[in-house]
């Protein structure tokens, strides 16, 4: 029995008992990954894989820390992972614990009320709000993380953080508050691009897909209703950053799912509907390149902010 992780989605939707599938052990530095495309479980592999290696996908979070996945393991699938990652983690030189090393004896009691606060945050993002109840909801989350590490609060890059940040960004998406979702995206993509996985991950796709939409709804908002950050008093194309996401994002689909797979395809069809006759007469790359002074531009808004 496994969970059943949905591409378009990035989260677990529902659980399956699949034959082929459960032949892969566990891994936390995976060489392939399950998702679940309509009514299709599919397995693809996440970096080459040798002749005769052995195929492995992850059971758990792989980035969440050391013993988070242990203890996720052993009730559920009764046994004590031993992977590289693992034998790493225990010396303490893996990527995630050199993160955790001024963690307070506290750390793993915050982390569960971490993780509560973000199934609670999931839970009510479609209720009605104002935009004052989700910035004492994020005062709340790092009210709650400063007993976590002996200094500064909870990273934003150790889990369950980058989880709430894509939770919040959604949020605020959903209400319409697009400058604070455009900086929580771009937090994001600078968190996962720089993490174990980085850009070849399913998390990245995920955020930029979110990224997409805040953009979308930035570039298409009507004339009636203009912007009012101050993103607008800038100089800086969202039209054409937009456009360069899109094609980020296409290609990032196509590398992740395959580009036989729904996902990639209806990536591709929301390109070819947002594109205008400038971006046809290039390559997605050229596109992308075109625009990166632009993009560094964004970035350095939203560090300013």
């Amino acid at each position: 029995m496994m969970a059943m992780r949905s591409a378009d989605q990035g989260r677990d939707i529902g659980a399956a008992l699949d034959l082929f599938t459960s032949l892969m052990n566990h891994s936390c530095d995976p060489n392939a990954f399950v998702f679940c495309e309509g009514a299709q479980l599919r397995a693809r592999s996440s970096r080459p894989i040798a002749a005769g290696e052995e195929i492995t996908i992850n059971y758990v979070d792989p980035s969440y820390d050391y013993s988070f996945r242990q203890k996720r393991l052993k009730p559920q699938y009764f046994f004590a992972c031993q992977c590289e990652r693992c034998r790493i983690d225990v010396m303490g030189q893996g990527p995630v614990s050199v993160h955790l090393r001024s963690r307070s004896p506290d750390f793993e009691d915050v982390q569960g009320q971490l993780l509560e606060f973000h199934s609670n945050l999931v839970q009510s993002s479609h209720e009605p709000c104002t935009l004052e109840d989700l910035r004492d909801k994020e005062d709340q989350m790092g009210l709650i993380g400063t007993a976590g590490f002996l200094n500064n609060g909870w990273p934003d890059y150790v889990q369950p953080g980058p989880e709430i940040l894509q939770s919040f960004a959604l949020i605020y998406l959903l209400q319409d508050e697009l400058e604070r979702s455009l900086r929580l995206c771009l937090k994001l993509c600078f968190i996962i691009g720089e993490s174990t996985y980085g850009t070849s991950s399913p998390q990245w796709v995920h955020i930029l897909s979110v990224l997409v939409q805040v953009l979308a709804a930035m570039v298409h908002r009507p004339k009636a209703n203009p912007p009012s950050g101050t993103l607008s008093k800038t100089k800086i194309p969202l039209p054409e950053i937009h456009g360069a996401c899109l094609c980020q994002f296409a290609e990032a689909v196509k590398g992740m799912y395959g580009a036989d797979s729904a996902f990639a395809r209806a990536a591709d069809q929301l390109l070819e509907w947002e594109m205008n006759e400038r971006r046809k007469l290039m390559s997605n790359d050229g596109f992308i390149a075109q625009f990166r002074k632009e993009y560094s531009a964004l970035f350095q808004w939203a560090d300013a902010q």
